[in-house]
C-alpha cells in the first residue's frame, strides 16, 4: 500500500476542494483570489498529475503567508519590519539564558497554536467517544437454560438455538443489540449522547434545542436573541484563515514525516485524513485509510505491521530530513532503467533485454553513486527551486494581512462565496453512518481472515 506520494496527492485534492471556489476571485485573501493576484493561474486548475507540483508549491507559499500573518497579529505587528507590541520579551529576558528564551518561545508557540489551530478539531474528542460506543458489540449468550455458548452475531445465535435446541424466539421482543441497530436507531443513540431529547427525530450533527412552551416558540424564519448574538460573534473570514492554517499544517506534517522517516507520525496523519476523505465523499481514499489502520491494529502479524509502518522510506543522504518516499525512489530507478534500455538501440530492445536491464538497475545505480563519491564529484540535486516563490509569498502576505485583515477578528464578517464558514473541519461529519460503515468493514475483514486465526 502506497503511503507517501499518493497520500499527499489525495490529501491536496481534498483540501483544495475546501478552500478553493472559482467564484471566490472577488473575495480578497482566498485561494483563488491570491492565485489570480500573483499570476499563478496553474493553481486554479484541477489537481492532476501535471498540475500537482504547481498547486503544491503555491499552497505551500500561501500556508507560509497565513502563518506569518497569524504570528504578526499575535504579536501586534502591522508589517514584517515592525516591532512587536504584544507578547514581547520581558526586560530581563534579553539577558537570560538560552533555556529561558527557548521556554518563552515554546510557550508562545503553544498559545499561537491554541488560538488559531486547535479549535479546528474540537469535535474529534466527542466523535471518538460516540463512534466507540456504537462499535462496541454486546455478547449474545444462548437463551437456552442449560447452554453456556456465547455468540458475537445475532444470526449465529438464532441458527444455533434453532438447530441445537429447537428453540425459536421472537427477536422483536428482545432488546436490540449493537449488531441489530439500524441506522435510525444509531442516530437516536448519537443524539441522546449529545444531550438531545430522545423523542425528537432530528438529523445529526446539529441537534435542535430542547422544545419549550408554545408561548415561547418563534416562527421558523425568526431567531431568538441568543441565536442572533451567536451569529454576530462569528467572524467567518477569521474562520477561513484558521481553517487554511489547520489544513496546511496537516499537509506539512505529512511531508515532514516522510523527510524524517517517521512512520508512526505518518500513520497519525492518515487517521486525520481518513475522516477528511470520508467528509468530502472520497470513499475509496477513506477505505484505503481505514484498511491501513485495520492492518496495523490487527490484520497483519507484528512483523508485517512493523514493516508497513517503517519500511516506506528511502535514504540516499546522511543527516536529518533527507529521507524520501519509496515511491519516489522507485521513479528514480525507473529513470535509470529507461536510460539503459534506450542505450541498447531500438533493434536490440525485446522482452529479454528489458528484463536484463531492469535486473541490473540497482547495481548500476550503486556503482555510479560510489564512483562519484570516490572522485569527489558533486552531483546536482534534483530539487527545483521556484525563482518567483519569494515574490509570491510577499504578495499573498500583503493580501491576507494588510488588505483582507484575515486575522483581525471582527464579528459579523464573511466571504460572499464562503457564507457561514466554520473553522471546525469535522463539524459536519455524520457519526451514525460513519460508525455503521466502520462496523460493516470490521465484520467483512473478520470473515475474510477467519481462516488465519488457527495459526495465531
Amino acid at each position: 500500500m502506497k503511503l507517501c506520494n499518493n497520500l499527499l496527492w489525495y490529501a491536496l485534492q481534498a483540501i483544495v476542494s475546501i478552500l478553493r471556489k472559482d467564484s471566490s476571485v472577488i473575495d480578497t485573501g482566498t485561494f483563488t483570489a491570491n492565485a489570480v493576484i500573483t499570476g499563478n493561474l496553474n493553481a486554479t486548475k484541477d489537481v492532476e498529475s501535471e498540475n500537482y507540483n504547481k498547486i503544491r508549491e503555491f499552497f505551500a507559499a500561501e500556508t507560509d503567508a497565513f502563518l506569518v500573518s497569524a504570528a504578526m497579529n499575535y504579536f501586534g505587528m502591522e508589517s514584517v519590519n515592525d516591532l512587536p507590541k504584544r507578547n514581547v520579551f520581558s526586560s530581563n529576558l534579553h539577558q537570560g539564558s538560552m533555556e529561558e528564551k527557548r521556554k518563552w518561545l515554546c510557550e508562545h508557540a503553544a498559545n499561537l497554536f491554541d488560538q488559531y489551530v486547535s479549535d479546528s478539531v474540537t469535535e474529534l474528542g466527542d466523535a471518538h467517544q460516540v463512534v466507540s460506543d456504537q462499535l462496541e458489540q454486546e455478547a449474545l449468550p444462548c437463551r437456552f437454560s442449560s447452554c453456556t455458548r456465547v455468540f458475537k452475531y445475532a444470526k449465529c445465535r438464532i441458527n444455533h438455538e434453532k438447530s441445537k435446541h429447537g428453540l425459536v424466539l421472537n427477536d422483536a421482543e428482545q432488546a436490540p443489540t449493537s449488531t441489530q441497530t439500524t441506522s435510525q436507531q444509531s442516530d437516536e443513540i448519537l443524539t441522546a449522547t449529545q444531550t438531545t431529547p430522545p423523542e425528537l427525530d432530528v438529523p445529526r450533527p446539529h441537534p435542535e434545542p430542547t422544545p419549550v412552551d408554545s408561548e415561547e416558540l418563534t416562527t421558523p424564519t425568526e431567531c431568538t436573541g441568543s441565536q442572533k448574538s451567536d451569529i454576530k460573534k462569528e467572524d467567518h473570514i477569521f474562520n477561513y484563515g484558521c481553517l487554511h492554517i489547520s489544513l496546511g499544517l496537516l499537509i506539512r506534517d505529512a511531508e515532514d514525516s516522510v523527510k524524517e522517516g517517521d512512520g508512526q507520525r505518518l500513520v497519525r496523519v492518515w487517521k486525520f485524513l481518513t475522516l477528511l476523505f470520508r467528509l468530502k465523499g472520497c470513499h475509496k481514499y477513506a477505505l484505503a485509510g481505514i484498511r491501513l489502520i485495520a492492518s496495523i491494529e490487527g490484520l497483519l502479524t507484528p512483523r508485517k505491521t512493523h514493516q508497513l509502518i517503517w519500511n516506506r522510506f528511502a535514504g540516499l543522504k546522511h543527516g536529518l530530513g533527507t529521507r524520501i518516499s519509496r515511491d519516489e525512489r522507485l521513479e528514480q530507478l525507473n529513470k535509470v532503467s529507461k536510460e539503459e534500455i534506450r542505450s541498447r538501440g531500438f533493434p536490440n530492445i525485446n522482452d529479454d533485454s528489458v528484463v536484463t536491464a531492469t535486473r541490473s538497475t540497482g547495481t548500476i545505480d550503486k556503482l555510479v553513486r560510489q564512483s562519484n563519491a570516490d572522485l569527489q564529484r558533486e552531483v546536482k540535486s534534483g530539487h527545483h527551486c521556484n525563482s518567483k516563490q519569494k515574490s509570491t509569498f510577499t504578495t499573498i502576505l500583503t493580501q491576507v494581512h494588510c488588505k483582507a485583515k484575515v486575522f483581525m477578528f471582527c464579528a459579523g464578517r464573511e466571504y460572499k462565496t464562503f457564507p457561514g464558514l466554520r473553522r471546525d473541519i469535522f463539524k459536519d461529519l455524520c457519526l451514525g453512518p460513519l460508525a455503521k460503515w466502520l462496523r460493516q468493514k470490521k465484520q467483512q475483514w473478520h470473515r475474510q481472515n477467519r481462516h488465519m486465526y488457527k495459526f495465531l
